[in-house]
């Protein structure tokens, strides 16, 4: 009897101690299930902000998961399935499913499936010095200190007698002009890894910012009158914070800035804009732009000077009017701090007659316009709009 009764109290313990290990197994089986989907939701969502870092894009170019089971680490006994679909009707939205194994024998596996539905933030991002929608030539006068990025073709050609054109970063571009005075960027000629950047074309895609919102209040641009400006400094108002000036000179242009012209906010031309004096500079506020022109951006020889401390858009043209002057100090100049985006999608973004000496500089902290454009938006954030399943 004794043993019999030693025997079952020594059966019991046993038994006592077996279930609880498998129960604390089992809780670090969930525990692990449970990191492991988290995991899988936060790799979607690290892959829809960076797509440019994803092993693989879909055909519609994004991350569409794992496709099976991935194994996070090799330390790790567990799986993840991911799977991601975009919204039919918002293409930033997304609804991301993980399925999370726990455990390599199928007894005890767990499994936790779980799910996010992900807004994508997104913005007009500019990330070269100068960038064009068609074929373009740089031409003599011209130092771009960063990428130049086309869709079409780009050559940088020298011009006997003229100062040398230079490019010090790299050419992104389908293809480009070789041979006699042809030169080539200091970064070298890459392809185009995305041919629908830059974005805006016209004026159906191009942000105008007549109107324009800040912390959530809604504002309005202020309107020009007249044909020209000249001698003023142009300051932000109450009613019009981002100091946007807007002038719509297609019927009755060119609008013409003469000396000593100073905005601190953002000069928005629907039309053309003819630069014709000195001292003209532009400082825009923070996230807009320095200068939209829709049409052609002219300036004249000499002694003229434009100096824009932002993102400068032309939709046509950037050109020049005037002999070059006999003497090196009274050439017009244009510079550009931040990013220069010619939105032409034919004929020659650069004139190639131009004289005007010419520099722009990509600035990161100036080159910052999201609301520039409706299209070509990148993805800059994710906000989780629902966490679990649907």
């Amino acid at each position: 009897m004794l043993l019999a009764l030693a025997s079952t109290m020594g059966y019991v313990m046993l038994s006592g101690v077996t279930l609880q290990n498998r129960s604390a197994a089992n809780q670090v089986r969930l525990s692990t299930a449970d990191y492991l989907a988290e995991s899988g939701l936060n790799l979607a969502m690290y892959y829809l902000q960076h797509p440019d870092l994803a092993p693989i894009l879909n055909s519609s170019g994004y991350w569409g998961g794992t496709s099976g089971d991935l194994a996070i680490s090799s330390s790790i006994p567990g799986t993840v399935n991911v799977t991601v679909t975009r919204d039919a009707t918002d293409s930033w939205s997304y609804e991301i499913v993980c399925v999370a194994k726990a455990g390599t024998s199928a007894d005890t596996q767990v499994t936790r499936t779980t799910g996010a539905r992900v807004y994508v933030r997104n913005e007009f991002s500019i990330t070269k010095a100068a960038a064009f929608n068609t074929d373009v030539t740089v031409p003599a006068y011209w130092t771009v200190n960063g990428d130049v990025w086309t869709k079409g073709k780009l050559g940088i050609k020298k011009t006997l007698g003229a100062p040398v054109p230079s490019v010090t970063g790299a050419a992104y571009c389908k293809s480009w002009n070789t041979g006699l005075n042809y030169l080539t960027p200091q970064g070298g000629y890459k392809a185009v890894p995305n041919a629908d950047w830059p974005g805006p074309s016209g004026t159906n895609d191009l942000n105008l910012y007549n109107t324009y919102t800040i912390a959530d209040t809604s504002y309005s641009c202020v309107t020009l009158s007249g044909t020209s400006l000249s001698s003023v400094t142009k300051n932000p108002t109450v009613s019009n914070p981002g100091g946007v000036l807007y002038k719509d000179a297609s019927s009755d242009g060119p609008y013409v800035l003469l000396d000593n012209v100073q905005i601190y906010g953002t000069l928005v031309v629907n039309g053309d804009l003819e630069i014709s004096g000195a001292n003209i500079a532009i400082y825009p506020k923070t996230n807009f732009p320095a200068l939209i022109v829709t049409g052609t951006l002219q300036i004249d020889q000499p002694k003229c000077s434009l100096t824009a401390n932002g993102v400068c858009f032309v939709g046509k043209t950037v050109k020049s009017s005037g002999s070059t002057p006999g003497l090196p100090t009274d050439i017009s100049t244009f510079t550009v701090n931040g990013a220069l985006v010619v939105g032409a999608t034919s004929g020659s973004p650069l004139a190639s007659s131009y004289n005007v000496l010419t520099t722009v500089t990509y600035d990161p902290t100036k080159a910052v316009a999201p609301q520039l454009s409706s299209v070509q938006h990148a993805a800059c954030g994710v906000s989780v709009v629902r966490w679990g399943l649907p």
